[in-house]
């Protein structure tokens, strides 16, 4: 299984590289029981973040990722793309994660079983806010993964 390094983001630029004026930030996650405290993506609307590492050789890939909210108030603007690019072969995918497809202030594992092939290329995952976005919302523990079956 191939994962992306530093899925809690944790490190900021070590690893993930994020737009001008968006960074890593310790935030409540409505995940934990009991609330706990986690470094999720603070993105600005239109900013992203980025990063982009080495595939090894499965059949089967997958994005995911956990979503938080401090308002379950939102608007069909609030939401997140992610993209999936290999510029070695070209391949692009596109999927979106709208805050209001989820009702609480936290949805854990949030994934999308992707329908191309990156063994063995050079991948980038950019995940951006949509540049309309007016909720406060966070993204944390991003995984991207292949897998036998």
């Amino acid at each position: 299984m191939a994962v992306l390094a530093d899925t809690g983001l944790e490190l900021g630029t070590a690893y993930w590289h994020y737009s001008v004026g968006s960074g890593p930030a310790i935030v409540t996650d409505p995940c934990a029981w009991g609330g706990g405290g986690a470094t999720a993506a603070d993105l600005d609307p239109g900013d992203s973040v980025l990063q982009e590492f080495l595939m090894d050789n499965f059949p089967i890939w997958t994005v995911r990722l956990d979503l938080y909210k401090t308002s379950t108030d939102v608007t069909p603007d609030d939401f997140f793309t992610v993209r999936i690019y290999s510029s070695a072969t070209g391949v692009t995918e596109v999927k979106t994660v709208k805050a209001g497809d989820y009702p609480g202030l936290c949805k854990s594992g949030i994934s999308f079983v992707l329908k191309n092939d990156y063994s063995n290329t050079r991948v980038r995952v950019i995940i951006r806010k949509n540049s309309l976005a007016t909720a406060t919302m966070y993204v944390d523990n991003v995984a991207f993964f292949g897998r036998s079956s």
